[in-house]
């Protein structure tokens, strides 16, 4: 007990960090940046490379995608088309690693809304008429571009791997 409030001590006097044992090299603590307040229950979130966009889906309140800068600041919201009606509920987003779109699930809709840096709606993924009926809710990308989307209307439910055309290439 002792040597803990020793410790608890010496970090509040100093606010360093403590040295790790048996951890060769210099121990860098993670650091406060920034925080976005204006999400609902964020669930999924996108981050540019170069950390200059941040997506997010926002699975309460509006129900709405929002896209901020690297500080925090709200840019924008990604609107899904008009003519799929007023009840959505983004959930997760993933980055397309070789064009820098933003793909963005719809579960209860059994859509992907795809849309450009700037929140701009592009098209609707369309998996073909062998997944008719399914829910898309988590969304992945590989380094090649191919998309990984898992399906919850199957049971068991299934990860889709579609490959720049749109074909699914593995189940």
């Amino acid at each position: 007990f002792a040597i803990l409030l020793g410790l608890a001590i010496w970090y509040l006097l100093f606010r360093q960090p403590l040295p790790l044992p048996g951890i060769p090299g210099e121990t860098v603590m993670p650091t406060y940046s920034t925080s976005i307040y204006r999400p609902d229950r964020p669930m999924g979130v996108a981050v540019t490379a170069d950390g200059s966009r941040i997506f997010a889906g926002e699975t309460e309140g509006e129900r709405i995608a929002r896209f901020y800068d690297a500080s925090g600041t709200e840019l924008g919201l990604m609107q899904p088309p008009v003519s799929t009606g007023s009840e959505h509920v983004p959930v997760y987003l993933a980055l397309d690693p070789v064009n820098g779109e933003v793909y963005v699930t719809d579960r209860p809709n059994g859509a992907i809304y795809i849309y450009d840096a700037n929140g701009t709606y592009q098209r609707a993924f369309n998996p073909g008429v062998l997944l008719k009926g399914w829910q898309p809710l988590g969304i992945t990308f590989d380094r090649d571009g191919n998309l990984y989307v898992t399906d919850i209307s199957t049971q068991p439910q299934q990860i889709l791997v579609f490959d720049r055309t749109g074909n699914v290439v593995q189940t």
